[in-house]
């Protein structure tokens, strides 16, 4: 509240000084006072609008700024998920269906899941651009689960076909 005082008495001063300048000078105040605090006042009101119109500006940058950040975000997203489906894949053609052969039940023991699991994220991250890990860490994405997540919602997509 002490803030907007002050600023309304320094437009109230910026306005009068002229009109104590010219009582100082010896020129007439009616009229001459009046377009002077006139002109004053138009200067101020100038002078707002061109601020209001940067702050706008400021304010539109950074929600553009915010929208393409999360656009960002989305698409190294959506790469991670396509190459975690991807290396899922090839898992199962290349390691997994050679350990489930070897085994009597053909059924994974929960060691051989935990390793599966730490080769997938291994393999799915080398492939993986920089730059798109690097947009993923800064917006603090946790890469490991939105691996773990892709890839057992495929298999339980396998599985129910």
């Amino acid at each position: 509240m002490k803030k907007k005082l002050i600023l309304v008495l320094l437009a109230l001063l910026m306005l009068a000084l002229p009109a104590f300048a010219l009582a100082d000078s010896g020129g007439t105040v009616d009229a001459i006072v009046a377009d002077i605090l006139i002109e004053n006042a138009v200067n101020i009101a100038a002078a707002f609008f061109i601020a209001l119109i940067g702050m706008f500006g400021a304010w539109l940058t950074s929600k553009i700024g915010r929208a393409t950040q999360l656009d960002t975000v989305n698409r190294a997203q959506q790469e991670l998920i396509k190459l975690a489906q991807i290396t899922v894949g090839e898992l199962k053609q290349t390691v997994v269906d050679g350990m489930k052969a070897a085994d009597a039940d053909g059924k994974l023991a929960k060691e051989e899941i935990a390793q599966l699991g730490q080769l997938l994220f291994k393999k799915t991250t080398a492939k993986l651009s920089a730059s798109a890990m690097d947009v993923l860490t800064a917006a603090q994405v946790d890469v490991s689960a939105l691996i773990t997540g892709t890839a057992e919602h495929l298999i339980g997509q396998t599985k129910g076909e």
